[in-house]
């Protein structure tokens, strides 16, 4: 069933996703049936045995996963392959179990006893390595002198670790995303004595040392950027290559210093008074300065400075706030570092609202708005000329009512037209190049990069964004899990796909989990079969 919803994904995708050059070495996808024994490498020639207890189960990031359990040592044994003797890097998706062996083990190419090869291990080592609850990156050197993830592991969710190796001795660890958690010198030697095992180690012979699950392993023999480990994190299923594709799409970067991007003076069509909108944004947060009060950056602010006249989403005590000058707004709604959120916020005159991935997170009510008619900011305060934003901002939107719940969720990963009803401002960032951000919307409110139309380096840089969102559509079916603006039969079979495979409802579900329940279920079913009648 698998097979069928990816090629459906594969053919959405198809003309978004560019040839790229040097992909990996190894890719196990670990899809087989239960009862298999053997991982095939859908790239090379390195097929994995399952040893022990391992074995193939459903529940996987996509499709199935293989398990491993110390007991009965169970492994996957790729051989005698992948001692790189420079540069490297290794990806691969780890749910763990809640009961874990004194030194867990998730991967290794080490044989225990003396300092040789890499492992990923997790938790606090009995001889000083590592942290507990994190994972962390061993390539030689004493206790302290490896990169150890910030984010915690054990938590019975799916996440992302990625090992970069480059040549120096210098290692990096990166979780769920482009943010790189820690990145150290170590001295140490990448000399070879063992097998790689996934879920052991080699002592005498493959031993089990973690329980867990483990999916999508890549492997590639040359050290990947962060821009790679983001766009796998989102598309844990494809690969990337060794240099950046010509994306069709394109973010912003902002450095927390001096960058920003502003409109011209007068703006057309745009809210003011107390008037309804909406603005909607996608957003990566990768720093949160302190700049007192709890605020950590400004990321969209327009309006005039006094009470109530202006309207500003702000980074703020590690939550997405929302401020008018009074009242200040911290929602609590917590962002991760290093991963990408589309966010959106309405106001109809009496209430506000907060929404993330298209879902409701936050709502207050809120009167008598006076929005002042200024230019727009990205990435600091549109009056004071501080309060930097550090992070990166993709696709940003403003509508001239407050949209509705559907409209968000069914919005949130598509491309809007340009005549779109109530679309006042929309910048796509796509420009290749130039001191402009076009406005794609039919008011005309381009903005430039920096203070001037003159490089400079209050500017923000242009970098590939890995949101891909899919084609306008006018018709705001949930239930369209293809996108292609209808409900038909392939919605289905992607929505089973998933059902099916035990999706984790947390990670990776997205828009299958149609009613927003944090569950893939039977109300979806009921939903598709609604919208398929509508």
């Amino acid at each position: 069933m698998k097979q069928v919803g990816f090629s459906i994904i594969v053919l959405i995708f198809l003309g978004l996703i560019v040839g790229l050059e040097a992909g990996p070495v190894g890719q196990w996808h670990f899809d087989q049936a239960p009862g298999q024994t053997l991982a095939t490498d859908s790239i090379g020639t390195v097929d994995g045995v399952l040893g022990g207890s391992a074995e193939f189960v459903s529940g996987g990031v996509s499709g199935n996963c293989v398990r491993v359990i110390t007991s009965g040592n169970g492994v996957v044994d790729l051989g005698w392959n992948f001692g790189f003797p420079g540069d490297f890097s290794i990806v691969l998706w780890v749910k763990t179990d809640s009961v874990q062996p004194s030194e867990p083990i998730i991967l290794s190419k080490h044989q225990s006893g003396y300092p040789n090869g890499y492992l990923l291990g997790l938790n606090l080592h009995p001889n000083g390595y590592g942290s507990a609850d994190k994972a962390w990156f061993y390539y030689g050197g004493s206790p302290g002198q490896q990169p150890i993830s910030t984010t915690s592991i054990p938590d019975g969710k799916w996440h992302q670790i990625v090992m970069v190796y480059r040549a120096g001795n210098r290692g990096e660890i990166y979780v769920d995303g482009s943010g790189v958690e820690q990145s150290l010198a170590t001295l140490g030697s990448l000399s070879y004595a063992a097998p790689l095992l996934v879920g052991g180690l080699y002592a005498g012979g493959p031993k089990g040392f973690f329980n867990g699950l483990i999916d999508e392993l890549q492997i590639y023999d040359h050290a990947l950027e962060s821009w790679q480990i983001q766009y796998l994190y989102e598309h844990p299923e494809q690969t990337v290559g060794s240099q950046e594709p010509d994306w069709d799409n394109r973010a912003l970067s902002f450095d927390g210093v001096n960058d920003f991007a502003r409109t011209q003076m007068t703006t057309a069509n745009i809210p003011i008074g107390n008037s309804a909108y909406t603005e909607e944004l996608w957003v990566n947060v990768q720093g949160w300065p302190d700049y007192g009060g709890g605020y950590q950056g400004f990321v969209l602010s327009r309006g005039a400075e006094g009470w109530h006249y202006g309207v500003h989403i702000v980074l703020m005590n590690g939550h997405i706030g929302l401020t008018h000058w009074d009242p200040d707004r911290d929602t609590g709604v917590a962002l991760e570092t290093g991963r990408w959120y589309h966010i959106a916020t309405t106001y109809d005159g009496s209430n506000e609202k907060l929404y993330v991935d298209g879902r409701l997170r936050w709502q207050a009510p809120l009167t008598g708005l006076n929005v002042q008619p200024t230019p727009i900011t990205l990435g600091r305060h549109n009056n004071y000329g501080d309060y930097f934003f550090r992070g990166f901002l993709d696709e940003v939107r403003i509508w001239n009512y407050a949209r509705s719940d559907i409209e968000i969720a069914a919005g949130a990963k598509r491309r809007m037209d340009s005549a779109s009803p109530g679309l006042v401002a929309y910048w796509r960032m796509d420009e290749a190049d130039g001191q402009l951000l076009l406005d794609h919307s039919s008011s005309g409110n381009t903005a430039v990069l920096g203070a001037d139309t003159n490089p400079a380096d209050d500017d923000p840089t242009r970098i590939g964004s890995p949101i891909l969102l899919h084609p306008a559509c006018d018709n705001n079916l949930l239930a369209d899990l293809n996108f292609d603006c209808s409900v038909d039969p392939e919605d289905l079979l992607i929505l089973a796909d998933r059902w099916l495979s035990i999706c984790d409802p947390v990670i990776l579900c997205g828009p299958i989990d149609i009613d927003q329940s944090e569950r893939v279920d039977l109300a979806d079913l009921a939903f598709l079969a609604a919208e398929w009648l509508r």
